[in-house]
């Protein structure tokens, strides 16, 4: 199993890929909306919109809330036996994602010192986004399996080729102004390896697509902060 620190690497080789010459950077473009947000083409992610008005070469610090799940749909897996649970999350489920994501999130802003990750800021703080994300889809590949079926048994393995996919959304507000900045959606998907449905693998492919999500933001953030090159 991956550890904290190949995940992290995966996503600085992510980064590196990005930045070779010829790689598209996010870019704003087109006319904004009425909350004065643009399209960002070439972000990676499914839907990012930002403020074409303000300096981002200005944020040093984020703050990032605990993800939330309150319009959270799950698609249920197919299956017609009687060995599968319905899909469903805990609040020991919420909790150990609720951690996952801060760590992995973290993590991957502040490496190589990108962005200062605080609790809390000040209401006039001029450098720091706040950064809140909703889980708003989780599309698992397999259901549970019951605690009551002897898993021990080959018969009773489900092996599946990655662990389903999910959609976070999320929104970067200024904290001295409480006014949105950027806003970003994507569906990140699992690998398509093959491995055996377990709380192990699923687990792995969470956190790795929590370290996908958090990559996909520090892009946008760094993206937006350069400098303009001149076509």
């Amino acid at each position: 199993m991956p550890n904290k620190n190949s995940l992290i690497a995966l996503a600085i080789t992510m980064a590196l890929a990005a930045a070779l010459p010829g790689c598209k950077q996010p870019e704003i473009k087109g006319v904004p909306d009425a909350q004065g947000l643009a399209e960002v083409e070439h972000s990676g992610m499914d839907a990012v919109r930002a403020n074409p008005t303000v300096n981002f070469a200005k944020y040093t610090s984020i703050v990032i809330d605990d993800i939330g799940f309150t319009q959270l749909k799950i698609t249920q897996p197919l299956d017609s036996s009687a060995r599968y649970e319905k899909f469903t999350l805990d609040d020991k489920d919420f909790a150990e994602l609720r951690a996952g994501y801060r760590r992995q999130v973290t993590e991957v802003l502040t490496d190589s010192g990108a962005f200062r990750v605080i609790e809390n800021a000040s209401a006039g703080a001029t450098d720091t986004l706040r950064l809140q994300t909703e889980m708003t889809r989780l599309e698992p590949t397999a259901p549970r399996e019951k605690d009551a079926v002897g898993v021990g048994s080959a018969r009773d393995k489900t092996f599946t080729r990655g662990a389903g996919s999910m959609t976070l959304v999320a929104r970067l507000i200024d904290v001295r102004s409480g006014q949105t900045v950027v806003t970003l959606r994507d569906e990140v998907a699992d690998d398509e390896s093959w491995s055996q449905n377990n709380p192990v693998f699923n687990r792995g492919a969470i956190l790795r697509g929590f370290t996908n999500w958090g990559y996909g933001v520090r892009r946008q953030l760094q993206a937006l902060a350069a400098p303009k090159q001149q076509q």
